[in-house]
């Protein structure tokens, strides 16, 4: 037995490893609890939005909060409609909450002062309160926040002097424009050390600025241009104003001299016919004044503007545009597809959208004939509108020097060709299948290979059948889109003498694609196409026997195979280019492993009717994968996994009657599940890993084992039986990154 002194000495070493040990376990656990109790802040804050989402302790699973693979925790609210103060933070809390960033930014609904007991945020390294309704000043003491790298306060009621922050020795970008401050600059920004990028135009600070300033180029840069940095006219007395705060928040929307761009308010007004037309999908989402930040608006560095509303639930008609507006508006693309509940008759005044070059109407519920004063939009470069129920003649077009592609397919068209489309001089591709037109071909057509193309095997194209007098049913306009998934129709048949009727078919075999006499030169102008797409990497596919290009082997049946695996292809693929893709040859593409080929996933490609093996898999392409491919009736296998692939799943079904093998793993989809996948009777393999699909598993996949192997991989989410509330679908779920 050891003596009295050494049994001491062992039982408070013991004593001291206990402790020590259990302050580690606490602090690893306080450390999640504190997150935790501070994110229940939000949910208590603005509990209207949050509480039947954030249900639970791992809030990593949150919408709206994701957990990195350090444990640091992001919180992005933009854009909720939230409404209510700023969340309190208690002083333990905000000392182990592994928050590193929070975006608060587009909800006007918060609202009151901006909130002190922040300072407490230890670890918090990005914060964005823009556009909201703070007020007043902005607390001193956040200088606390030693680990805080930027501050974006921009648009707010933030008024009098600048915060008096120094020794902040991470701060690098500070955004304060365009608040309410009418009190003084701080000389003691001049000791924030890491500081390079400052902002704090549309404000109107009073005195001079401060000397110490001089030596920091990013805070004299901040001031050029405003009335402090003049020195025949500022005057360190001259604050009379600086205990003046507005509580209305700052709206203006910058640009120099000029508060408010006539260019942004005018794309502004255009926006806000969408969220008047939509708003029970996007009230919530279109909040705030800079349109740049909401879901599904993209800026470029050009200042032009994109939309990309494709398959968000939208119902009602098209926006309406007025006159100023559209002639200003930057708006230069807009995706209206895969919107059935968007209805009623094509928006005329859609005219007057001066700088739109590309529009999607695929896939909607529109109707009626297409209006021909759209060849007012000179800007105008690609026209989508298929699966429609566009109908009569096609417009009276003419004129529109950049219209490079159109695709009209599977409306409901049944009148007349225009003889005016030959006087559109840029056309490069026009699709035209799947309708029922009715006459000839116009002889000005003849010109043209992209026109002429575009009606190969339509019955106006048959010189012994068609007639320029048949148009008695070019009035007709069923309200019904046209859903056919692809594949040009059969022509009606010429007239016969009356016959016996004959006994009914046996049930018809599925169709099989069309076979051409000869569709080499369909092959051709393909393949042609794609190397145009890539000059540099395959400028040797020259001449006209595309069997003896690099990458392309010819079987003995005409059948034609492509490999372009690791060829460093870098650039964007376009459409078919007028080919005629029911006579493609192509029955295998493999692009993959090109990380700079880059662009969209090509919508037209529904028309490869022999293609069977589709690979893109570990490239740049991203966006939306077509729902029309599931005109594809050949295609077998798709691997489009380690792509930039969005949104949800496409809503393919039972005309892909061949397709066995499907790889979308490790893509950005976040959307839904799509319930048509039952419908495929083929499928034998799905892989969907590595993806946060939103929602539930659709009820109609529960007897598919291969759909239900599928599900179980794709995340947790989806499977939960709180799906419908906690792994809820949102517009954020089809944003495309």
């Amino acid at each position: 037995m050891l003596p009295a002194p050494w049994r001491l000495i062992v039982l408070v070493f013991v004593a001291v490893l206990l402790l020590v040990g259990g302050a580690q376990a606490r602090t690893a656990l306080t450390a999640e609890r504190a997150t935790l109790n501070f994110l229940r802040e939000f949910a208590d804050e603005y509990r209207s939005v949050l509480r039947p989402l954030w249900t639970g302790s791992n809030y990593c699973t949150w919408d709206g909060v994701t957990c990195d693979a350090n444990g640091d925790v992001h919180v992005n609210l933009r854009g909720r409609g939230l409404v209510g103060e700023m969340p309190e933070v208690d002083d333990d809390d905000g000392a182990l909450s592994r928050v590193v960033s929070i975006d608060l930014s587009s909800n006007p609904g918060i609202h009151d002062d901006f909130e002190s007991d922040w300072k407490r945020l230890a670890n918090l390294r990005v914060m964005n309160l823009s556009y909201t309704s703070l007020r007043g000043e902005i607390p001193d003491d956040w200088r606390q926040m030693q680990s805080l790298e930027e501050v974006h306060i921009h648009h707010t009621a933030a008024c009098r002097d600048l915060p008096q922050w120094r020794g902040m020795a991470r701060l690098r970008v500070v955004d304060l424009s365009y608040n309410n401050f009418q009190g003084s600059l701080r000389s003691e920004w001049s000791q924030l050390p890491a500081l390079q990028s400052v902002s704090l135009a549309g404000n109107a600070f009073c005195g001079c600025v401060p000397p110490s300033w001089r030596a920091n180029a990013a805070l004299t840069g901040s001031v050029a241009g405003l009335a402090v940095s003049d020195a025949a006219t500022c005057s360190f007395n001259g604050c009379s104003n600086r205990k003046s705060c507005p509580k209305t928040p700052n709206t203006s929307v910058g640009g120099g001299a000029q508060p408010e761009s006539p260019f942004h308010r005018a794309t502004f007004n255009v926006l806000r016919k969408f969220t008047d037309e939509y708003r029970s999908v996007l009230e919530s989402l279109w909040t705030g004044y800079d349109y740049c930040t909401w879901d599904g608006v993209t800026c470029d560095a050009n200042g032009d503007v994109h939309v990309n509303l494709r398959g968000r639930g939208l119902v009602g008609e098209m926006p309406e545009v007025d006159g100023d507006d559209g002639a200003l508006s930057r708006v230069v693309s807009i995706d209206l597809s895969s919107n059935p509940g968007i209805h009623d008759d094509f928006e005329s005044d859609w005219k007057r959208l001066a700088n739109l070059r590309v529009m999607n109407l695929s896939y909607t519920s529109l109707r009626g004939e297409i209006p021909d004063d759209w060849r007012q939009m000179q800007s105008l470069e690609e026209v989508h509108i298929h699966h429609t129920a566009a109908c009569r003649d096609l417009p009276q077009w003419r004129g529109m020097a950049r219209l490079r592609v159109v695709d009209l397919s599977y409306n409901n068209f049944q009148g007349s060709l225009r003889s005016e489309w030959s006087q559109l001089p840029a056309l490069q591709s026009v699709s035209l299948a799947g309708n029922a037109f009715c006459g000839c071909v116009p002889p000005s057509w003849r010109a043209n290979a992209a026109l002429t193309g575009s009606v190969a095997g339509l019955a106006v194209s048959d010189a012994a059948t068609c007639s320029f007098n048949s148009c008695s049913n070019r009035k007709s306009c069923p309200k019904t889109p046209n859903t056919s998934a692809g594949g040009s129709p059969a022509a009606p048949a010429p007239p016969a003498p009356p016959a016996p009727a004959p006994p009914a078919p046996p049930a018809p075999a599925p169709p099989a694609p069309p076979a051409p006499a000869d569709g080499t030169a369909a092959t051709l102008a393909f393949l042609s196409g794609i190397a145009a797409d890539f000059p540099r990497q395959l400028g040797a596919w020259t001449g006209s026997d595309y069997c003896l290009w690099s990458g392309v082997s010819c079987a003995d049946d005409g059948a034609v195979t492509v490999d372009l695996s690791g060829r460093g292809l870098a650039g964007t693929l376009s459409g078919l280019r007028g080919a005629d893709g029911s006579a493609v040859r192509v029955v295998s593409l493999d692009l993959s492993n090109n990380a700079g080929l880059s662009g969209s996933f090509v919508d037209s490609w529904a028309a490869l009717k022999r293609l069977r093996s589709l690979k893109m898999s570990r490239t740049s392409v991203h966006g939306y994968v077509p729902s029309s491919w599931n005109g594809m009736t050949s295609l077998e296998t798709v691997d489009l996994s380690d792509t930039q692939a969005c949104g949800g799943l496409p809503n393919w079904g039972g005309d892909m009657v061949s397709l066995r093998t499907v790889d979308l793993s490790r893509t950005a989809m976040r959307g839904a599940f799509a319930a048509s996948w039952a419908a495929l009777p083929a499928l034998e393999s799905a892989d969907l890993s590595g993806n946060r699909f939103c929602g539930c598993v659709p009820s109609s996949w529960t007897g598919n084992a291969v759909l239900q192997a599928a599900a179980s991989t794709a995340g947790a989410g989806v499977t939960a039986a709180s799906c419908l509330w906690t792994n809820r679908c949102t517009g954020a779920s089809y944003m495309c990154w």
